[in-house]
């Protein structure tokens, strides 16, 4: 089994920094009983609860090859090469941080996967267009 793509941590890392943010705004409006601050951190807080579930829901490797040249994607599901009809790539950005995460959507011909959190997702996108079009990549 070769890998094509694996989850960025560095994503974790900061959905759980934001989220200790928000818990520290969350006790300092508490503490000094300032309604904006209080605000704010429940709202951060809640809100990077979410994307740290989200994060930690998906498995370290997302996308690999099997010795049968099928892709495997979490929750077992077995994709033939020549099932795939296009494959696209998102990078994840800021106003003025370019991520070097992002999303990969794998469309078929009866369903599209999409997974979030992918490290260098322009190569793990380009690999797999390269695969489908049968080149043999070294891994």
């Amino acid at each position: 089994m070769k890998v094509i793509a694996k989850k960025k941590h560095a994503a974790g890392v900061m959905f759980i920094l934001l989220f200790l943010l928000g818990v520290a705004m969350l006790v300092l409006g508490i503490a000094f009983e300032v309604k904006i601050l209080l605000f704010m951190g429940a709202a951060f807080a809640i809100g990077c609860i979410g994307f740290v579930v989200w994060y930690f829901s998906i498995p370290s490797i997302i996308i690999s090859l099997d010795e049968n040249r099928n892709l495997l994607l979490p929750k077992n599901v077995i994709i033939a090469l020549k099932d795939i009809t296009e494959v696209f790539y998102f990078e994840a950005w800021n106003i003025r941080i370019s991520y070097t995460w992002g999303s990969v959507t794998i469309q078929t011909k009866t369903k599209k996967y999409k997974y979030g959190f992918v490290a260098d997702c322009e190569t793990v996108a380009k690999k797999i267009n390269d695969l489908r079009r049968g080149k043999h990549l070294s891994f």
